[in-house]
């Protein structure tokens, strides 16, 4: 069971980061402030969500964490 929870938290790392990336490399795309403000908004929550994830993990015993 903890391992699955490991395996799970592992792919939202992964997510989070990948969302993380987006944001950024559209943040330096966009022209509009709208559009900044709004990848703004996501760069933050992906970084809360990474946030809570991480705090996941944490909680795990050593060994399911890898």
């Amino acid at each position: 069971m903890e391992v699955d929870l490991a395996r799970k938290l592992r792919h939202d790392m992964r997510g989070r980061w990948h969302a993380i990336s987006l944001c950024i490399s559209a943040l330096e795309l966009s022209t509009e402030p709208a559009e900044k403000v709004e990848m703004l908004d996501m760069l933050t929550r992906s970084a809360d969500e990474l946030d809570r994830v991480v705090e996941q993990m944490m909680e795990l015993p050593d060994n399911a964490a890898k």
